[in-house]
């Protein structure tokens, strides 16, 4: 989702020997830092560690301290004031909407078991479920932002799992025949 809230999260802080802990942190959040740096976009929507001054969240993952226990608490306040700050930009959304995106992406359909389906498909959805033609657009556009379908207008088909599409190009781009062209290019 384009404007995604990000999270850095560094998890088994507890494997780190207490005399290290300190200046492995500091590492961390130096070399956060400097990639940060080169990332612009995303200044905006890191949520940061106030409390210990830092880019990223360590996490106990043993929770068997007190600190450690803390740890996990400071990272779940983090997630719900962003979930709470989320819900107040997001407003209302008509129950329709809601509805149309649970059948089709949770329904008992063959299309919703699929990784992608035609645009055809979700306005016919729509168009049984009783919403406005002129509603598709916008209610695809909305879950687009929210992450959870890929929708591009004039496109053929709504993508239901961005997962399964970002797997598809990661085959593409390390496909031995398409790497091996790209070497020989290199030299």
């Amino acid at each position: 989702a384009p404007d995604a809230r990000l999270v850095i999260v560094g998890t088994h802080d507890d494997a780190l020997a207490d005399e290290v802990r300190p200046a492995v942190r500091s590492r961390v959040n130096e070399h956060l830092a400097e990639r940060l740096e080169r990332m612009p976009s995303l200044h905006r929507r890191l949520c940061v560690n106030l409390k210990e001054q830092l880019l990223f969240f360590p996490v106990d993952n043993s929770r068997s301290t007190e600190d450690g226990a803390a740890s996990v608490d400071r990272l779940r306040e983090a997630l719900n004031a962003m979930a709470l700050e989320a819900v107040d930009e997001l407003g209302c959304i008509p129950t329709r909407w809601a509805h149309f995106f649970n059948i089709l992406t949770q329904g008992d359909s063959e299309e919703s078991k699929k990784p992608f389906v035609s645009l055809q498909a979700c306005g016919e959805l729509a168009m049984a479920l009783g919403m406005p033609k002129d509603e598709l657009e916008p209610c695809l556009e909305f879950f687009h932002r929210l992450g959870q379908l890929l929708y591009f207008p004039r496109s053929p088909a709504v993508v239901l799992d961005p997962q399964w599409l970002l797997d598809a190009m990661a085959q593409v781009v390390a496909c031995p025949r398409v790497l091996d062209r790209q070497s020989h290019r290199a030299r």
